[in-house]
């Protein structure tokens, strides 16, 4: 009750806006399902799951964190999964343009590998609104009707999908690719450094596993994996890494000479 006497004064919305603290209409945040959910355990499908309902900035979110889990032509059956049962297509598609839009904005030049993700949304959504957009009537024999885009217009946006991730993607290649794993464990104990002695100051303020698998993907053995098999490549090499060996002991302790 107070922050909204207090916002009704220009000067407090002003502040508020600096802030990032402007109140907001709980009604104007209502959850719209324009993608499928489920409330329990995760599970590796298509749809979105949440232990708790979610709020609406949180379903927001999910649909574009799920992306992670899906590359090249994956991504185009994950949007279609959502988009086929929806009776709105236009107010999907636009959901989808304005979000997708957004998001890339907010990135800036940072975080490559989900920003190609974003771009192939969008393509996704260009064809899309063709396709909609195309004269409705009777369909010739064999011919898909409007609204369906026909094996020809996917591949040709498959073909488009697979060029922007191709833009995007290295082409490093090992000599001997048996010195994979521990290319992997050199990137593992990097992520784990740190200076000896107090206060500890850690090298990487953030270096997810995800983050792990983006820079793996400009490997060319590993292009054309899913993040999540990669992410299990990089869970299995750290489970073999052992810091006590001498090898691995005088590694860490190079680096640490090097860095601090």
């Amino acid at each position: 009750m107070l922050r909204n006497k207090l916002s009704d004064r220009m000067f407090f919305r002003m502040l508020f806006t600096v802030f990032g603290m402007r109140p907001v209409d709980r009604k104007l945040a209502t959850l719209i399902p324009y993608f499928q959910y489920e409330i329990g355990p995760y599970s590796t499908d298509y749809r979105l799951h949440f232990r708790r309902q979610p709020s609406w900035g949180l379903y927001k979110n999910e649909i574009f964190s799920k992306l992670h889990e899906f590359t090249g032509y994956d991504i185009t059956r994950y949007l279609n999964f959502h988009y086929e049962p929806y009776a709105d297509k236009t107010g999907f598609l636009q959901f989808m343009r304005f979000e997708t839009d957004e998001r890339i904005r907010l990135l800036g030049k940072r975080l490559k590998d989900h920003r190609i993700k974003l771009e192939m949304v969008l393509a996704w959504v260009n064809e899309q609104e063709r396709t909609l957009n195309k004269p409705l009537g009777d369909a010739a024999p064999g011919e898909v009707r409007a609204g369906q885009p026909d094996e020809t217009e996917m591949a040709i946006v498959e073909a488009k999908l697979n060029e922007v991730t191709k833009s995007y993607a290295g082409r490093i290649v090992v000599s001997d690719e048996r010195r994979l794993d521990r290319i992997i464990q050199l990137l593992l104990l990097l992520r784990d450094l740190q200076s000896p002695g107090k206060p500890i100051w850690p090298l990487f303020s953030q270096f997810s596993t995800t983050d792990m698998a983006a820079i793996l993907r400009q490997f060319e053995i590993f292009r054309d994996m899913k993040v999540n098999t990669i992410q299990k490549r990089i869970m299995d090499c750290n489970k073999d890494l052992r810091p006590a060996e001498q090898k691995t002991a005088q590694l860490i302790r190079a680096l640490n000479d090097f860095f601090y």
